[in-house]
């Protein structure tokens, strides 16, 4: 018959046993959960779409954190553990994140909700299409206007295309010594062009003394016709051409020209797809509005 030590340690090493193909079992399992898995990522502008084409910058990293895996192209084939994980994907002035889980090997979609916009700008509504240089700046729309903390970025062309994330935007072009802002909706998978009117006119500029010509260098500047707060005239555009002739939106402006000790102001209006001449007549000493 067992003495009840014998059955004790009996027991005892039969539960050490126990204890210790548990912790093989659970230890083997966490090994073979954790064992990465291959994976293909692609992208598409919207539900639906066909995946994107364009070199993609993408960034996978673990939701929690740790070390992020960066490509450059169309798709990305990677080896990762199942988990939650961050795609961060970067084409144009589009940059999206999205959350993936990961359970198995296999194809992980990335609806990025993007569309393209292209932009044009016209002097006037009988005008041709402008085929110079125009600075484009895309910010966040907000109701009170363009904020410098909202730009999304910025491009220089004459008619070109960027693709933005779904949503409200303000399209600033710059050309020559104007601008104009317009409201943009960029959906999910669409392409957009938009037209962007000055309603702007011409204006030649020249200036004489004595009812003489002046030689030599002019610095003109053309200012806002109103007032600001601070009761000074809003400076537009600056030129040292002797006589240039300028593109303006519709619209009255005062024109000051300096020329060494010599200087003068007129008022000046601009009407839409008309050339006004200027001629302004300077005198020594004169007081002109400094602009600001």
């Amino acid at each position: 018959m067992r003495s009840n030590k014998g059955v004790a340690l009996f027991r005892f090493r039969l539960a050490a046993s126990l204890l210790a193909f548990l912790l093989i079992c659970v230890t083997t399992a966490s090994a073979f959960a954790a064992d990465p898995v291959k994976v293909r990522f692609f992208a598409v502008s919207a539900a639906g779409a066909k995946p994107l084409k364009e070199n993609l910058q993408w960034v996978i990293q673990p939701a929690k954190g740790g070390e992020a895996q960066k490509f450059k192209k169309p798709q990305v084939e990677t080896e990762l553990a199942p988990g939650d994980y961050k795609v961060t994907v970067t084409l144009d002035m589009a940059t999206v994140t999205k959350p993936v889980k990961i359970t198995k090997a296999g194809k992980q979609e990335v609806v990025l909700d993007i569309g393209n916009a292209s932009f044009r700008m016209i002097p006037s509504n009988k005008g041709k299409t402008i085929d110079e240089q125009i600075t484009w700046t895309i910010y966040k729309f907000t109701k009170g206007g363009p904020e410098a903390s909202q730009k999304v970025g910025q491009v220089v062309g004459p008619n070109p295309q960027v693709i933005l994330p779904a949503g409200f935007y303000t399209v600033r072009g710059k050309y020559d010594s104007i601008q104009a802002d317009l409201a943009v909706e960029i959906k999910p998978g669409i392409g957009y062009k938009y037209t962007v009117n000055l309603y702007a006119g011409k204006a030649t500029l020249n200036a004489s003394a004595k009812g003489k010509p002046v030689k030599g260098q002019i610095t003109w500047k053309i200012l806002k016709s109103t007032k600001n707060k601070q009761g000074k005239h809003e400076t537009l555009y600056t030129s040292n051409e002797s006589s240039p002739t300028l593109v303006l939106r519709e619209g009255k402006y005062v024109v000051v020209a300096e020329a060494g000790d010599l200087a003068g102001e007129s008022k000046l209006e601009v009407e839409e797809g008309k050339t006004a001449k200027l001629k302004v007549e300077l005198t020594e000493g004169a007081k002109v509005a400094s602009g600001s």
